[in-house]
């Protein structure tokens, strides 16, 4: 089953970097395209897009979903951005977990998932259908069981962190649960093996 629940009061967040996690990364094969764990850096102070209000630029974003079946053990995740005229394109992939853990060991795990030319809206907002995804035992920190997922995050500007917002879907395997309740926070990181130890799960 996923980890994590409801929306708690989100973790603050922090301005720096306060832990480095090192390991080595997977690559693998997702609908049709090869992606790998590779992360991509972005100078954080780009002039924003005229048309989404994005900066400019590729991004690193550590993806935070804390779901509504058990509390406050999120499922984490590397997002790279790469922003266009009203799109972005998103790549995504799974950190793994000890059971319990939020910051522990944290590599990158499983398949990279692709997703080219998701619609953004003027105010930088967007709605992200994931489609069904697998998330290895090893990225789940409340079971430690494989699960299999629909996913579809809406997300909103904020600033710090920089988007947030609330996640739906409906778990397929192990057991069926519905994810409505569920929330997300993404932050920027200089890279996958570079991570905050504090975080938040939810929008400010």
């Amino acid at each position: 089953m996923l980890a994590s629940a409801g929306c708690p009061s989100p973790l603050p967040d922090v301005s720096k970097n306060d832990e480095t996690t090192d390991g080595a990364e997977t690559t693998s094969t997702s609908a049709g395209q090869t992606g790998s764990g590779d992360t991509t850096e972005g100078d954080t102070t780009g002039p924003p897009s005229a048309t989404t209000g994005w900066p400019d630029g590729p991004r690193t974003l550590l993806l935070v979903v804390d779901t509504s079946l058990l509390p406050r053990t999120p499922l984490q995740a590397i997002v790279h951005t790469n922003p266009g005229e009203g799109t972005v394109d998103l790549t995504l992939q799974f950190l793994s977990l000890d059971p319990g853990s939020k910051t522990t060991p944290r590599l990158l795990v499983g398949e990279v998932y692709d997703y080219a030319g998701v619609a953004v809206n003027g105010d930088g907002s967007f709605d992200w259908d994931m489609g069904e995804v697998f998330i290895p035992g090893e990225a789940n920190p409340g079971t430690g069981a494989d699960v299999t997922t629909t996913v579809q995050l809406h997300a909103v500007l904020a600033g710090d962190p920089v988007f947030c917002g609330t996640v739906a879907g409906m778990v397929s395997d192990p057991l069926p649960y519905d994810l409505e309740g569920s929330t997300h926070a993404m932050i920027e990181v200089p890279d996958a093996m570079t991570l905050p130890i504090e975080f938040p799960v939810a929008c400010p």
